[in-house]
């Protein structure tokens, strides 16, 4: 298993884990929207690989905390295909 940032070359993949839960989108839409996500220093997305195929995806935000020098990281997405 390796974990990695994802890519536009993944938006295939993700999108069909995404369909998985009923939404719709488009490869199109889901590259724009990746696109302004590694614009973004507060947002990442990450894909795992199992035999060099993605299997899952996760997508991170960074929140920054009062109070301490911290940052609280909310998953927004956490999504793996059955084996």
């Amino acid at each position: 298993m390796k974990i990695r940032n994802a890519t536009y070359h993944d938006a295939p993949d993700i999108k069909s884990l995404i369909g998985a839960l009923g939404y719709k989108t488009t490869k199109n839409e889901l590259i724009s929207q990746l696109q302004s996500v590694f614009n973004h220093d507060d947002h990442e997305v990450f894909v795992c690989e199992l035999n060099k195929m993605v299997a899952g995806f996760k997508s991170i935000h960074y929140l920054p905390q009062l109070g301490i020098n911290k940052e609280l990281i909310f998953i927004s997405y956490l999504l793996v295909d059955e084996p």
